[in-house]
């Protein structure tokens, strides 16, 4: 392993620095992707640690205003169109970065920030269980990007994963959301048509399969 000197003004030290410092960026960008691809993964009955989160919708690296928290990964599960929970991922890729995370507002007070459970995502071996904030899940990544529940709400366990989430927030978030859809009403419209179209030509189809 190359050594570092102590000097604040070496070269080789800012530039070695720096390149640990994209990778570092790189390495999260990368384990977003793989939150939001977890959040929106089904549940697995049968081998709850591989379970995903069965989230309706699901989005990476997103604010919920100014000034306000920014989600590495949130997700949405509904049913029938009622919310029935959502849920916050925080990637880490350092131990500096997970300690640094609890001086937050709204880790401090756990009302002020998103999601109703609520995660970290780390690579395998970053941090333990025991070093978890109260009522956090965790979610190891492998070398190969595959995901493994470590503690949350997936495994149905009888300890108490949930928080009071700050809707506002999040609707906030969903609201920024919507705004970049160039015309959220003429996208509905269209989709409005395409249902109507579609049950049409099955109407079409069964009258063939009958007569």
């Amino acid at each position: 392993m190359i050594g570092m000197c102590r000097s604040s003004r070496c070269f080789f030290c800012l530039f070695i620095r720096k390149v640990r410092m994209v990778l570092a960026t790189v390495q999260h960008q990368e384990l977003c992707l793989v939150a939001c691809k977890w959040l929106k993964k089904a549940r697995n009955q049968y081998d709850l640690p591989k379970s995903g989160a069965a989230c309706t919708f699901a989005i990476s690296e997103v604010s919920s205003g100014y000034q306000s928290e920014i989600a590495d990964a949130f997700g949405v599960r509904t049913n029938y169109g009622v919310i029935l929970e959502t849920i916050l991922i925080e990637v880490k890729v350092s131990r500096k970065d997970f300690f640094q995370d609890s001086k937050k507002p709204f880790r401090i007070h756990p009302e002020k920030g998103m999601g109703n459970y609520r995660y970290y995502l780390v690579p395998e071996g970053l941090i333990t269980v025991d070093e978890l904030p109260l009522g956090w899940g965790l979610i190891e990544v492998d070398p190969k990007g595959k995901c493994k529940v470590i503690k949350g709400h997936v495994l149905k366990t009888t300890e108490d994963h949930w928080f009071t989430a700050n809707r506002e927030k999040e609707l906030t978030l969903c609201s920024w959301l919507l705004s970049k859809i160039a015309d959220a009403e003429k996208l509905a419209k269209e989709r409005q048509k395409l249902v109507a179209e579609n049950n049409m030509l099955r109407n079409r189809l069964e009258q063939l399969f009958n007569s």
